[in-house]
């Protein structure tokens, strides 16, 4: 009996990667019966330590091994660490304690796949036979040098007993009962690699191949045929894992040895068909069809000239799935049945297991679900009898997606979840990726979206690791698979959209590089109307209702009637008549019904949405009554709160609440929302967002409009809610201009609404911290070029060497890049009024210890800013001139930074809802700060307008590249993008387009 085990020695380290490779052949021998030995029928490996610097000192044990030839199937996995020292030489001691000899060899491979020989010392032309261990021999190698520094060493030990199976060259989708294998040593090499390939672990199966081209290219006489073999089964092995480019770089560079190879016609036909067909299957699983017909093509007139039918078979299947992804199902109908035919008549098992699935998928295509049905069946049996993991995994995969169609859920998952099962266990992640996908679709369907949102990330996360693999492929290679997956990011982006996960979903369709327009219409309905059909109504709250109803949109502005008339007299005598007590008394009446009205209204929110819910329990914690204190009668606060069927605005004056309901249901809310933020985040400017931003405006603000009259509003204070959050209100499009054209515009949370009443600091006294980084740090953090003059223009610097070039507004302190560290900004912080941050910020939906802030010399996560309560303490404004420190995952309360800044001692948050463009965000600040210092009595919510109004108009110089050269970047839009408005620049306004000037937004207080 022959036996073979394959033993990988590795060492893995930072910048350095350690390989040894252990070949051992174990033969019996009729007759050799040492009685002595044989009992054990041991193998032991030890490892030793030399002494680096004193040769006479016994060598160190540092592992040993013992492999029991007498444990049939046993597969271990094991592995020791130790701390290696610059100098460190290893050596193996051999000890064959079995009853038989074996051939062994020992050579470790290095990064470059240079090979070199531990044992024995002698060439490696004839790996196998290279060296005879006899029953009871022990020897050791000589000594070999690690060339690693000094350190820790960690070394994994992979054993299994393997069993030799001949190889079929062809691409895995079956084998010939009776397949006979190549011949000769390369066979035998080739064959360890094809039973890591059979058993599921492709990963060995590469790892095996790499040893197997290391020794092939490192001998003296070169056999390219083993090597052309080598090169296609590797690139079995990473097709099976997906990992597409390096399974073209092997099939292409097999072809090219095989055009210099002097081999037989008939056996160089037989390689180059099998590479073309296999070629054909990787760029079929790319989506690039014309060139996988091609190659099919070619692959078929040579197996019908080798008169090869099985050969013939397993291109006719592929040639099928051509047509099944180009939606032609009777030409894949036929090409199956050809194929299947065939395989019956040759007892081509797998070829028919795979077959019957890929039918099954065609007759579902043509609606004939009994049929697909059946044929799945089929092939889930037959794929079982033979051990096919792969094409069990297709055929319940394609039985699922019947179930589907019939609405069979549970049945449908079922399938789904064993095909994923059946997938991971043969390592192949675009068959996992494409049942993930489906078990999205699935739950999508069966109306569970949480749990198809997880399954669908899931999806594209294996979907991108394969992406970021095969990133060397020519570009309309990349370009097929991604648009042949599109249905799965855009399911899972309308998922995320449709929860409120605005920042996920646009993460996703950014992946994509497609954007959606969706359109939808909008419906507005009375509020009283709505509260008169309640059952639970008292006489008293329906004729409030019914009054109130009268005068609904005359409210705000009988209120701010009534505040003047209160005024008017308090300035009289006590005893004095009061010359216009009519018109009081009639306001007060009806000012009455309104409250009487928005009472009821506040007990339907509650029913609605809980008397727990923080949005409703914000009603009544006196806002009126706040906004009263801030002394500020032309403000106005509008709530929002975002239900599944309707979404509810309230907005409050100093003398009133008036509530309206807007019947749109959340789901569509959101697909408004991340419209609009498609449009207008858009960093080339090219798409107009004013279209979706005036449907948002009709919305949120058209409804409103006669109370925003009636109080004579200038600055609106928005407590947002859900996805709301993440659109920039001031770009909202009235149909003639923007709404910060109109108003100031403040964002409020639970976090703030503390910090509005408290006095401002005189602007004149105010110190400025700017801190920033603007060097490249890694592939997650590019280069901000512009921050250096950003924060010069903001902070001058306190003892600066050049008073003179110092043009900040604000006094005080720059740190930049390497200066920006940890403990410096601990100990400044609490020294300024005003810290201005310019860096990146990286907010994650998955918590605080993954949103960070970068620094000079690390990272400030959101949990170390939660755990100092005093971190922004006396801080007048935070300036966070960052990408997206304003959005959270889900537009839940803690609003990303800024509202985290707040809640830690910042009375006003200076912050970005989307990556801002560099150079225009170092214009609007300066504009902001000079605004604040040169007006001395302006609001900070003020100061912000006229920033934002001077970008809009074209008031400042800008500097190059302007809008010209960003518009360049429109050529790569989608179709779908296309046909979409573009925004048409003025050359007078360069920065017209609100993805300059719209993303920041004020929280807190404004004055």
């Amino acid at each position: 009996m022959n036996y073979l085990k394959v033993i990988n020695l590795c060492s893995v380290r930072l910048a350095y990667r350690f390989t040894i490779a252990l070949l051992i052949l174990v033969t019996a021998v009729n007759g050799a019966q040492p009685s002595s030995i044989g009992k054990e029928k041991k193998l032991v490996i030890t490892i030793l330590r030399v002494a680096s610097q004193n040769s006479a000192a016994k060598p160190e044990v540092l592992k040993s091994f013992s492999f029991d030839f007498s444990r049939e199937g046993e597969e271990m996995i094991q592995e020791f660490k130790y701390d290696s020292r610059a100098g460190d030489k290893i050596r193996f001691r051999i000890e064959n304690r079995s009853d038989r000899f074996v051939r062994l060899m020992l050579f470790s491979i290095g990064a470059t796949g240079k090979v070199s020989l531990i044992y024995p010392s002698q060439s490696i032309d004839e790996p196998l036979s290279a060296s005879r261990l006899e029953a009871g021999q022990r020897v050791e190698t000589k000594d070999f040098n690690i060339v690693a520094p000094a350190g820790e060493e960690r070394f994994k030990l992979f054993i299994g007993r393997l069993n030799l199976r001949p190889l079929d060259p062809n691409l895995g989708v079956s084998n010939r009962r009776s397949a006979v294998g190549p011949k000769g040593t390369s066979a035998n090499q080739s064959n360890i690699g094809a039973v890591f390939s059979t058993s599921g672990d492709q990963g060995k199966s590469v790892d095996y191949y790499d040893l197997v081209l290391a020794i092939l290219r490192s001998r003296t006489e070169k056999d390219i045929e083993a090597e052309i073999t080598a090169l296609n089964n590797r690139g079995l092995a990473y097709y099976k894992i997906s990992d597409y480019g390096k399974a073209i770089g092997d099939y292409q560079e097999a072809l090219k040895l095989l055009e210099g190879a002097e081999l037989p016609t008939r056996t160089a036909l037989k390689h180059r068909g099998v590479l073309l067909s296999n070629l054909g299957q990787v760029y079929g699983s790319l989506a690039s069809y014309d060139l996988a017909r091609k190659k099919y093509e070619e692959a078929l007139a040579l197996k019908k000239e080798l008169e090869d039918k099985e050969g013939v078979a397993i291109v006719l299947n592929n040639i099928a799935t051509v047509y099944s992804a180009l939606n032609d199902y009777k030409s894949a109908e036929r090409y199956y049945l050809d194929s299947l035919a065939l395989a019956k008549e040759l007892e081509l098992d797998s070829v028919e297991a795979t077959t019957l699935g890929s039918l099954a998928q065609t007759y579902l295509a043509l609606n004939q679900t009994d049929k697909a049905a059946d044929y799945a069946l089929e092939s889930i049996h037959l794929s079982k009898q033979l051990g096919k993991k792969l094409s069990e995994g297709l055929a319940r995969n394609n039985l699922g997606s019947v179930y589907l169609r019939l609405k069979r859920y549970a049945e449908a998952i079922a399938q789904y979840q064993e095909a994923v099962a059946l997938f991971r266990l043969e390592g192949n992640r675009m068959g996992e990726a494409i049942a993930y996908s489906n078990l999205m679709f699935a739950f999508e369907e069966y109306q569970k979206p949480l749990i198809a949102i997880a399954y669908g990330k899931w999806s594209v996360n294996l979907l991108q690791q394969i992406r970021r693999e095969s990133d060397k492929l020519e570009k309309d290679l990349q370009k097929s698979f991604i648009a042949s997956r599109g249905d799965t990011y855009r399911v899972l982006a309308d998922l995320l959209i449709s929860k409120g996960r605005i920042p996920e979903a646009e993460r996703v369709l950014e992946m994509l590089k497609e954007e959606e327009l969706l359109q939808y219409t909008l419906r507005d309905k009375a509020v009283a109307n709505a509260l008169s059909k309640r059952a639970d109504l008292n006489a008293r709250e329906r004729k409030a209702i019914e009054d109130y109803a009268l005068v609904s949109d005359k409210i705000t502005a009988m209120s701010r009637e009534l505040e003047e008339l209160e005024l008017e007299q308090s300035k009289l005598p006590l005893d004095a008549p009061f010359p216009k007590q009519a018109r009081y008394d009639e306001l007060k009446a009806k000012i009455a019904s309104a409250v009487q009205t928005f009472a009821v209204f506040e007990r339907q929110l509650e029913e609605e949405f809980g008397r727990n819910d923080f949005r409703v329990r914000q009603l009544n914690i006196g806002l009126q009554e706040k906004l009263k204190s801030w002394n500020s009668p032309d403000t106005v606060i509008i709530s929002t709160i975002v239900g599944p069927r309707r979404t509810h605005i309230i907005v409050t004056t100093t003398g009133a609440q008036e509530p309206h309901t807007i019947d749109v249901p959340e789901e569509k809310l959101n697909h408004l929302i991340e419209d609009f933020r498609s449009a207008i985040t858009d960093p080339c400017a090219c798409l107009d967002p004013r279209p979706a931003g005036q449907k948002l405006y009709e919305l949120l603000v058209k409804p409103i409009e006669g109370d925003l009259a009636g109080a004579r509003a200038k600055t609106l204070v928005w407590s947002l809610d859900g996805a709301l959050r993440y659109i920039p209100i001031a770009a909202l499009w009235d149909g003639k201009q923007y709404l910060v054209e109109r108003f100031q515009n403040v964002i409020i949370t639970l976090a703030s609404v503390g910090n509005i009443s408290a006095a401002r600091e005189w602007v004149k006294n105010w110190r400025a911290l700017g801190a920033g980084v603007s060097q490249k740090r890694g592939e997650a953090f590019p280069a901000l070029e512009a921050v250096p003059q950003e924060l010069k223009n903001v902070v001058r610097q306190d003892n600066a060497a050049n008073p003179a070039e110092e043009q900040g507004v604000i006094p005080g302190l720059r740190l930049l890049d390497a200066d920006f560290k940890r403990d410096v900004f601990e100990r400044a912080r609490g020294r300024f009024s005003v810290i201005h941050i310019a860096s990146h910020f990286d907010f994650k939906p998955s918590g605080e210890d993954s949103s960070v802030l970068l620094m000079g010399d690390g990272l400030l996560t959101l949990t170390e800013v939660f755990s100092t309560p005093t971190m922004f303490s006396g801080v007048e404004l935070l300036t966070l001139s960052a990408c997206n420190t304003a959005t959270g995952g889900n537009g839940t309360e803690v609003e990303g930074f800024g509202g985290m800044a707040q809640a830690r001692g910042a009375k006003a948050v200076l912050a970005s809802l989307w990556a801002v463009a560099d150079q225009s965000t170092g214009v609007l600040m300066r504009q902001f700060y000079a605004n604040l210092r040169d007006n001395p009595a302006m609001t900070k919510a003020e100061a912000l307008r006229q920033a934002q109004l001077d970008l809009l108009n074209g008031r400042v110089e800008m500097p190059r590249p302007g809008i010209d050269e960003l518009r360049k970047k429109s050529d790569g839009k989608t179709d779908e993008a296309r046909n979409r408005a573009d925004f048409v620049p003025d050359p007078k306004s360069p920065r017209a387009h609100p993805y300059y000037w719209a993303p920041f937004i004020l929280m807190g207080n404004w004055k």
